[in-house]
């Protein structure tokens, strides 16, 4: 129920991963509907932190690996992290598991 992107930008001419993503999206778990999320870790400096999915709404331009995301799992399924990998598992320079959950487990509370 959570799919994580680093290093594919998602080009918008490959079409298997359209469809794969887009029938994994579709799945339900049980009798209720639980939307699939996605994280988008990338490096880009005009946005180096964490953006949920609020605040991707205001956040302009956005790169293009995340409106791919949006436009596959749904503006309110997606949020971005800016500063890329390594850096994405470190909390003041060093890896953490602290960071590591937050990159792996994404709560909606």
């Amino acid at each position: 129920n959570h799919i994580i992107f680093m290093g594919y930008s998602l080009p918008l001419d490959d079409v298997t991963y359209r469809a794969f993503f887009s029938a994994r999206c579709q799945r339900k778990i049980g009798t209720k509907d639980d939307p699939v999320r996605c994280t988008v870790v990338d490096k880009c400096d005009e946005n180096p932190d964490w953006y949920g999915p609020n605040e991707l709404k205001t956040r302009i331009p956005l790169p293009d690996v995340v409106k791919a995301a949006c436009d596959i799992f749904g503006n309110g399924n997606v949020r971005f992290y800016g500063s890329g990998v390594p850096n994405v598992f470190l909390d003041g320079g060093i890896v953490t598991k602290a960071a590591l959950e937050r990159l792996l487990n994404w709560s909606r509370t």
